[in-house]
């Protein structure tokens, strides 16, 4: 017990006994409350300090590991209070190491360099065939036409059949150029072989008349070609004429 209270109690026995000798009873009744809320306010304490006292045995036990069944039973009693709050989740004192496969990493990387190469390719033909398209519709080939002479940039007696009595002959063309400045040849063929070529430069132009002179022998008698081509050699256009025998006409 503790010594205040026995100090407190005694006191308060001797007081009652004085005032009992001296017949003063009227000092009796505030001793009685005095010592009545001593005793109150020395429960109130003793159950607070109980109370410390055992939360001081329960930490001191489980810090220094001295009771391992007290801390397993501990253990129990918070899964019993934790098991109806929301799960939480599981927490492995010994983590397995995650182990990731590079080989399969630089794989993907590889398929995916090669994807990107092959549509960069396409991509790379596909632009490589426009601009060639546009260099070819740059030129149009709107008239080509072979005939006997030019008058004030218009072709004269045009045919398809000649005789071997005539000098010369023009191949008369209209050529729409939608670009710069290109250049032009006239390959004029005879049984499929080229005799000559005229080469001029057409200007930017909606109809850029020419045309190329070809003399005509007494001798080449026979199948003639005059093909239009640019200056890589591609065709744009072409047209076919004979040439017969002046008394095989008459």
């Amino acid at each position: 017990m503790n010594p205040t209270f026995l100090i407190v109690s005694c006191l308060f026995i001797v007081f009652l006994t004085i005032s009992y000798f001296l017949k003063i009873l009227r000092i009796s009744t505030p001793l009685f409350l005095i010592y009545f809320v001593f005793c109150i306010s020395y429960i109130v304490n003793q159950g607070s300090e109980n109370i410390d006292q055992q939360n001081y045995t329960y930490d001191k036990q489980v810090l220094n590991n001295d009771n391992p069944e007290f801390f397993k039973k501990t253990k129990q009693t918070k899964k019993l209070k934790n098991s109806n709050a929301k799960t939480m989740p599981i927490v492995s004192f010994t983590p397995k190491p995650i182990i990731i496969d590079s080989n399969i990493i630089f794989k993907k990387n590889i398929e995916k360099s090669k994807k990107n190469n092959k549509s960069n390719s396409l991509f790379s033909v596909d632009v490589s065939s426009d601009d060639n398209i546009k260099k070819v519709s740059t030129l149009d080939v709107k008239e080509i036409i072979v005939c006997r002479g030019v008058y004030k940039r218009n072709p004269i007696k045009p045919g398809f059949e000649f005789t071997n009595n005539v000098d010369s002959l023009f191949c008369y063309s209209k050529i729409s150029n939608s670009g710069s400045k290109k250049e032009i040849k006239h390959n004029w063929y005879f049984k499929d072989k080229i005799v000559t070529t005229v080469v001029y430069n057409i200007k930017t132009a909606y109809n850029y008349r020419s045309w190329s002179r070809k003399t005509i022998l007494p001798t080449q008698i026979g199948n003639w070609r005059v093909e239009i081509v640019d200056e890589n050699d591609e065709l744009l256009a072409s047209t076919n004429f004979s040439i017969s025998l002046l008394n095989d006409v008459y």
